[in-house]
C-alpha cells in the first residue's frame, strides 16, 4: 500500500514556568486510586444500610412478640370473627328476595348501543341468560357478525348454536325499553365489551361485562342493594374471574372446589330463591370448561347443578 508521510511532526514546545503543572490525566495509578476510594465509600454505605435494616427487623420482631404475649394474656381467639347463627339466618333470608323489591322504571339513557368482541371458542353464554332473565322487563336485541380475523375452523357447534339461540327470539316488543348488543366473532384473547363505540373504551372479561349489565338492567335483579348479599355475589364472581384465567386442570381445581363447596346441594348460589348473577357467571364458565376440559375434572355436584341451571338460564 501507498504510505503517507506523518501528518504531525515532532515539535519541541517550550512551556512557560509561570503555569501550574498538572499530572497526566491518563495516569493509570491515579484512576485506580479514585476507583478504590469509590468502592470503599460504597461498601461503607452498604454496611450502614444493612445495620439499619437489622435494627428495624429486630424491633419488628420484638413488637410481634409483644402483641402475641398480649393476645395470650387476654385469652383472645385466633380465628376471625364469625357471624352468629341469628345473623346468618337474617342474611340468608335477605338473599334471593329480589322478587319483593319494587320494580322501577329503567333509565333508557344507560341503554346505549353496545359491542362485544369475542372469540368463537369463548362463547359468552351469560348474554343469553341475561336476555332470558330480563324478558318482560328489558328487550335485549342481539346481532351477530364475523370479523375477518377468524376463519371457519375457529367456529364450534357451541358457538353456532349460541348465535342461533340469541338471535332467534328477536321479536321487538315496543312497550319495553331496548338494549341493542352487537356480538362480533373476532380473534381476541379476552372478551371485549364496548359500551360506546364512538369512544372505544373497552371493558375486558365476561365477568366484568356481567357486572356492568347488571347495573343498567332491571333493578329487581341488581345484586348490590344489600351489602351482605353484594359481598357474597362478588366473592363468587371473583372466583369465576380467576377460574377463567387458568389454562390447566391442575390450576382450575382449587377454584372448582371453592365453587363446589359454596353451592353444596342447593339449587342456586348464595341461598337464593331464583336465578342470580352468580348462577349466570358460574354456569357460563362451566359450560365453556365442559368443551375445553374433561368433564370428569368438574366436581359431581357442580355438574349436576349445571344440568339443572342450563334449562332455567335457557342454554
Amino acid at each position: 500500500m501507498y504510505s503517507l508521510k506523518p501528518i504531525l511532526t515532532q515539535q519541541n514546545i517550550e512551556l512557560p514556568d509561570c503555569m501550574y503543572k498538572m499530572k497526566p490525566i491518563n495516569n493509570t495509578s491515579a484512576v485506580s486510586d479514585m476507583q478504590e476510594s469509590i468502592n470503599n465509600s460504597s461498601k461503607i454505605e452498604v454496611e450502614m444500610l444493612e445495620e439499619r435494616q437489622n435494627r428495624v427487623l429486630q424491633k419488628l420482631d420484638e413488637l410481634k412478640q409483644t402483641l402475641l404475649s398480649m393476645r395470650g394474656s387476654l385469652n383472645l381467639c385466633s380465628k376471625p370473627a364469625q357471624p352468629s347463627s341469628q345473623q346468618q339466618k337474617q342474611a340468608g333470608a335477605k338473599v334471593g328476595t329480589s322478587q319483593k323489591i319494587q320494580k322501577k322504571k329503567i333509565d333508557i339513557n344507560n341503554l346505549a348501543e353496545m359491542v362485544v368482541n369475542v372469540h368463537p371458542k369463548n362463547v359468552p353464554y351469560s348474554l343469553l341468560a341475561l336476555k332470558n332473565q330480563w324478558r318482560g322487563r328489558l328487550y335485549l336485541k342481539a346481532e351477530v357478525f364475523t370479523h375477518s380475523s377468524v376463519c371457519d375452523s375457529d367456529f364450534t357447534d357451541a358457538s353456532r348454536e349460541f348465535a342461533e339461540k340469541i338471535v332467534q327470539s328477536n321479536e321487538i316488543d315496543f312497550k319495553l325499553p331496548m338494549l341493542k348488543v352487537t356480538i362480533i366473532w373476532k380473534n381476541v384473547e379476552t372478551t371485549q365489551f364496548i359500551s360506546s363505540p364512538s369512544k372505544f373504551i373497552p371493558v375486558y372479561g365476561e365477568i366484568n361485562i356481567i357486572r356492568y349489565l347488571n347495573r343498567i338492567g332491571p333493578n329487581e335483579f341488581f345484586y348490590e342493594n344489600d351489602n351482605y348479599e353484594a359481598d357474597l355475589h362478588d366473592q363468587v364472581l371473583d372466583i369465576c374471574y380467576q377460574l377463567s384465567k387458568k389454562h390447566t386442570d391442575k390450576e382450575r381445581q382449587q377454584f372448582l372446589q371453592q365453587l363446589s363447596q359454596r353451592i353444596g346441594n342447593n339449587q342456586f348460589f348464595n341461598q337464593a330463591t331464583s336465578l342470580s348473577i352468580s348462577d349466570i357467571a358460574v354456569s357460563s364458565i362451566l359450560k365453556k370448561l365442559e368443551l375445553l376440559a374433561d368433564k370428569k375434572k368438574i366436581p359431581t355436584n357442580l355438574s349436576n347443578w349445571l344440568k339443572n341451571i342450563s334449562s332455567i338460564a335457557g342454554y
